[in-house]
């Protein structure tokens, strides 16, 4: 989508587009997110819709999150991990990247945004930073852990702006 594409969908919301956060990948269902410096206010693009359009002070957390699974599961004996390998390769395998810490199975940053409604939860916005295994050890893993670490430190900037011209209101 072009600059001007994207100034055609924003300005009837008076949003002007100052810097591009995030730009989800061609086939994703994932939002593109873009930043208005100038009135303090972000926005979530998703494809073919409406963008959804939030004041900095509407941040309430953001995490960089490393992915696990909920691996509670004992030890098992060799003829109980057989078994399991056959019955479900995958999480056989998954349990397997846990024991190795030298893998990241994943990073996502999770915002959370006040609700419209005071007495509701806060809404959560997953973006997918990692979403493969990965050594910790890599190229590939540095890089895309310091973008993450820069995404939600724009975040993290964002969400302070927007509490002080709360409390400054």
């Amino acid at each position: 989508m072009s600059k001007r594409d994207l100034g055609a969908i924003f300005k009837p919301y008076g949003f002007t587009i100052t810097k591009t956060l995030f730009e989800a990948p061609v086939l994703s269902p994932l939002p593109n997110i873009y930043q208005d410096d100038t009135s303090q206010h972000w926005a979530a693009l998703y494809r073919g819709s409406d963008p959804i359009i939030f004041a900095y002070s509407d941040i309430t957390n953001v995490d960089l999150i490393e992915v696990r699974t909920q691996n509670n599961e004992t030890a098992l004996d060799d003829k109980s991990l057989f078994k399991r390998i056959l019955v479900n390769p995958l999480l056989a395998s998954r349990a397997n990247l846990e024991a190795d810490q030298s893998m990241c199975p994943g990073i996502t940053l999770r915002i959370s945004v006040a609700s419209d409604h005071p007495e509701e939860q806060p809404i959560h916005m997953s973006i997918p930073i990692i979403t493969r295994p990965v050594r910790k050890s890599s190229v590939t893993y540095k890089r895309l852990e310091r973008f993450g670490s820069n995404l939600k430190d724009a975040f993290t900037n964002m969400q302070e702006l927007g509490s002080k011209e709360t409390s400054s209101s």
